[in-house]
């Protein structure tokens, strides 16, 4: 008749959820999804959040698990926060990236040997910086993983190669590396 998954609150972490919409507080800010398009039931507890679905078909039980899997990553990035790091590999010619930091934008110059300038807009809540570990690298850190994945995605196509073979030209700037922002920092 109903199913349901519990996603457990750690310390430090509020949520409050009510008509469909879930906000999580913590220690690197606040995050607010709106979940008013999924036909399910969020229930608060003292140390979780349930998720129930009624009646269910196959396609509102995996509705059911990406719902609970939006809460773990909000959780995840109020207290840790996201990291994606991205990396210029050029064959032909190198890749020159700027980061504003007033204009919020990422600028790439020099994609195989083009004058034009590709500008990246930094989405809402996401950070970039050079990485210290390389010449070519960019880190670009946030608590929303949407946010930041899509600006990593954003800064990836507008280096995608067009109209010449790919198996040669493999310049570009690629996710190198993603995940929570680790703990020993």
């Amino acid at each position: 008749m109903d199913s349901s998954l519990t996603v457990k609150i750690p310390e430090g972490v509020r949520i409050e959820c009510g008509r469909r919409v879930v906000r999580v507080s913590g220690p690197r800010g606040q995050l607010v999804k709106s979940f008013k398009h999924a036909n399910v039931e969020l229930k608060s507890k003292a140390d979780a959040i349930v998720v129930t679905t009624w009646f269910n078909n196959n396609a509102q039980l995996a509705l059911l698990r990406t719902v609970a899997s939006h809460i773990q990553n909000m959780i995840t990035g109020v207290t840790k926060g996201y990291r994606y790091k991205l990396r210029c590999a050029a064959a032909h010619f190198n890749i020159v990236s700027t980061i504003n930091e007033k204009e919020r934008t990422v600028e790439l110059r020099h994609f195989l040997g083009e004058k034009m300038v590709r500008v990246v807009k930094l989405q809402n809540g996401v950070t970039a910086t050079r990485d210290p570990n390389s010449k070519d690298g960019i880190v670009l850190e946030g608590n929303d993983i949407a946010a930041v994945s899509q600006t990593a995605a954003s800064i990836q196509q507008c280096t995608r190669v067009r109209n010449k073979d790919l198996r040669k030209f493999l310049d570009g700037a690629y996710v190198q590396e993603r995940g929570p922002i680790p703990d020993e920092e």
